[in-house]
């Protein structure tokens, strides 16, 4: 099944389940590299930030999904129109797109730096831990009794935002001070021109990647 079978804004509930274990289900156990080339879209350090920092990042990355699968514009925004129902039928697109973001995040910021059992070793990790994660704030979810303006509940807002960073510093705090430095020397702003991107989307990834940074470091320049 494909974004293409049916009108995404209007797809039925058992649809849109079936297209999320159809179309993410692979992502997640797929290298991050596949990944990029499934979305036809080269995520960025910044850019993976962004998502975790913002409670719609599930709506941005399901934009990229449609227009990796060569969908229209009326398709996309459809699909955008969707996003919240598709969300709310399938608790596993949380879990995978949580979980997809992460290894993109992961294999980004090491890939010049680490053989392939290196890779493969640490997006395993992480990947467990984004789901392991994700599961735990599903039950929050579901606690919050979420409506169709889930993107009004500020606690909800708060819960989505502060997700990946949470596993992300988890995970490094389980690492070699060095290892934690070189992901941080990688992460800080300035990895890519700031004239590619709006001054928000700047701000939101330099507010993440000081954030983790001084979680991981406790702020030390030793």
């Amino acid at each position: 099944m494909s974004p293409a079978d049916y009108a995404i804004g209007s797809m039925p509930s058992d649809k849109l389940s079936q297209f999320v274990t159809a179309n993410y289900q692979p992502m997640m156990y797929s290298h991050p590299y596949h990944i990029s080339r499934l979305l036809k879209v080269d995520l960025t350090q910044r850019q993976v930030f962004e998502l975790f920092d913002n409670p719609r990042f599930f709506v941005r990355i399901n934009r990229w999904l449609v227009k990796g699968f060569g969908l229209n514009k009326d398709s996309i925004l459809q699909f955008e129109s969707g996003a919240e129902r598709l969300l709310l039928c399938s608790w596993k697109s949380v879990e995978l797109t949580m979980g997809s973001a992460g290894l993109v995040c992961c294999y980004r910021s090491f890939n010049k730096r680490l053989r392939q059992s290196e890779i493969a070793a640490i997006t395993q990790d992480l990947g467990d831990d984004v789901v392991a994660h994700a599961r735990q704030l599903r039950l929050k979810f579901e606690d919050l009794q979420v409506s169709r303006e889930f993107t009004e509940s500020s606690a909800l807002a708060a819960a989505v935002q502060s997700a990946g960073r949470q596993v992300l510093a988890n995970w490094l705090a389980t690492r070699s001070r060095a290892f934690q430095r070189r992901f941080a020397l990688r992460m800080v702003p300035g990895v890519l021109p700031a004239a590619k991107h709006d001054r928000r989307s700047v701000e939101l990834f330099e507010a993440a990647a000081q954030s983790v940074l001084c979680e991981v470091t406790d702020g030390s320049d030793e």
